[in-house]
């Protein structure tokens, strides 16, 4: 008896950022893509609506059904074009819509206008509140910070919580085998060079291991290179600072390196951290809430108290006279296989999209 296919279940995804095609793409570009693949590899569906050509490329490569504009960038502006209400309306009528998960506040209004009865999920790139505070379901990156909001901003269950990891884009293939810089220690921070991501403290624990006599170089990939000199010349490692761009593929930046550090004061996950340990590098991160959930301490890297940069420079030394840095990146390449591929995360992030109120009848079979 011949019938109608089932509608597949579906997310739709809204991603505001607004870049031209060949603009690099930044962690919560990767992030998106990441969490799309996830999706993907446990049979739900994904449309994305972006203003960020790169993304938009990417994401219709992976399979995901994508509609680029820059209209998508505005609070407003999709209300005020019909042949907008008209591709959002087709979308819903179509059927199969399980959430909407927003990779920005500022898609709110209308997300919940042409929307209407659909959960609406925000997720968390960043520890901040405020721009998401219109929103009644949030999705955080770590366990920590989905307690803290839980137990701080909730409004007595009024909001709903849950957390789901960052992952990889693709399962990656085995590392290659782990080769140390025999001259000098090399760590490296692949990101944006900001206030905020504890570059002061890093550079001024690499002014004490030079004092010291120790070897070391810090290669900084990605932006902000006029900060990053500035800090160097006042503490006086200009000298020890290699500055290499934006990289298209991460691993070429981090392949290289002896050790990847992340020394943020604050972390919402810390895809980076992955990235490196999926190529069999040690890491090392501050306690923030990503990094926490991410890194078991002694064992795939080296944890370390935020802002405290004798402490950092007394892990840097601990790594560079550490023998067992080539079985710490195999540990860390464990890990990220058992939690942070496309399939395992994506089973999570649909677990906490059903905690947060949606519903994957094409899911039943797979337990859900």
């Amino acid at each position: 008896m011949s019938g109608r296919a089932p509608t597949p279940d579906r997310v739709v995804m809204v991603l505001a950022s607004r870049e031209a095609r060949g603009a690099p793409a930044g962690g919560i570009h990767r992030a998106v893509l990441a969490h799309i693949a996830a999706l993907r590899a446990n049979g739900v569906e994904v449309t994305l609506l972006t203003a960020s050509e790169p993304c938009a490329d990417r994401a219709a490569g992976m399979g995901a059904e994508v509609d680029v504009s820059p209209v998508w960038h505005n609070a407003v502006k999709p209300l005020l074009f019909p042949r907008f209400w008209m591709k959002l309306l087709r979308l819903r009528m179509r059927g199969g819509v399980r959430c909407l998960v927003h990779h920005s506040g500022r898609t709110w209004l209308w997300g919940h206008l042409f929307f209407a009865g659909i959960p609406q999920v925000q997720i968390f790139h960043r520890e901040l509140v405020r721009p998401y505070r219109f929103f009644r379901r949030w999705l955080a990156l770590s366990p920590g910070y989905a307690g803290y909001l839980a137990e701080h901003h909730s409004l007595h269950g009024f909001r709903k919580v849950s957390w789901a990891p960052n992952c990889l884009i693709e399962e990656p293939d085995p590392p290659p085998p782990f080769s140390g810089n025999e001259d000098c220690f090399t760590v490296g921070f692949l990101g944006r060079g900001v206030a905020g991501k504890g570059i002061d403290t890093l550079l001024a624990a690499v002014a004490a291991l030079k004092a010291a006599g120790h070897r070391i170089e810090v290669r900084f990939g990605g932006d902000g290179e006029a900060y990053i000199r500035s800090l160097a010349g006042r503490f006086g490692v200009a000298d020890r600072v290699v500055f290499t761009g934006w990289h298209a593929n991460p691993d070429d930046f981090i392949d290289p390196l002896d050790l990847l550090v992340l020394p943020s004061v604050k972390e919402s996950f810390g895809l980076v951290l992955i990235e490196a340990m999926a190529r069999g590098k040690p890491v090392l991160a501050t306690r923030c809430n990503g990094p926490s959930g991410i890194i078991v301490d002694g064992e795939t890297g080296y944890l370390t108290p935020i802002g405290d940069d004798t402490a950092l420079a007394e892990k840097l030394l601990e790594a560079m006279e550490d023998p067992g840095l080539a079985s710490m990146g195999m540990a860390g390449f464990r890990r990220v296989m058992e939690h942070y591929i496309p399939s395992r995360a994506g089973s999570r992030l649909i677990d906490a999209l059903v905690e947060l109120g949606a519903r994957f009848p094409g899911l039943r079979s797979g337990g859900l």
